[in-house]
């Protein structure tokens, strides 16, 4: 008798575990994240399932990137702005423009668009800051070539 037990717990152990699992073989994963234009997903899903997205490899995503590109349906938008925000610095237009297109959609639910201001922020410090250091590197630059003009003339006065 218990080991009729143990035997249905482990079954039904590894179906549960075999269903939540995502298949990673092929495209990407074997379920998207959205099953049509109607059903959305958890935020806390969708969450997970960037995480998984960003343990792939650069060049994988740029695939996957490109993959979505062709497609105007709102879940690639969706799979886009998460592929997109696993590497900010590197696809910030991309992260930008899928900002603009998702926020321009009226039917998100509410954690959806709490979700893309939180994003749309975060981009817009990530630009300050790039902004920032652009600055000073130019200012930087520019006292290099004062300092270089202040040595050269006093190389030039001491002869």
């Amino acid at each position: 008798m218990n080991a009729i037990k143990i035997m249905l717990i482990l079954s039904i152990l590894v179906l549960t575990a075999c269903q939540s699992q995502r298949n990673n073989s092929g495209n990407h994963f074997a379920t998207p994240l959205m099953q049509s234009e109607q059903s959305l997903p958890e935020l806390s899903e969708v969450l997970l399932y960037r995480s998984q997205i960003c343990q792939s490899d650069a060049d994988k995503q740029e695939q996957w990137l490109q993959q979505y590109r062709t497609i105007e349906k709102r879940w690639a938008e969706l799979e886009r702005l998460i592929i997109a925000s696993c590497r900010p610095d590197m696809t910030p237009g991309i992260l930008k423009n899928q900002l603009v297109k998702l926020k321009k959609q009226d039917k998100w639910p509410s954690d959806y668009k709490a979700l893309f201001a939180l994003m749309s922020a975060q981009l817009n410090a990530l630009n300050n800051s790039v902004e920032q250091k652009q600055q000073t590197i130019d200012q930087l630059n520019k006292t290099i070539e004062a300092l270089t003009r202040i040595e050269q003339d006093l190389e030039s006065r001491e002869r």
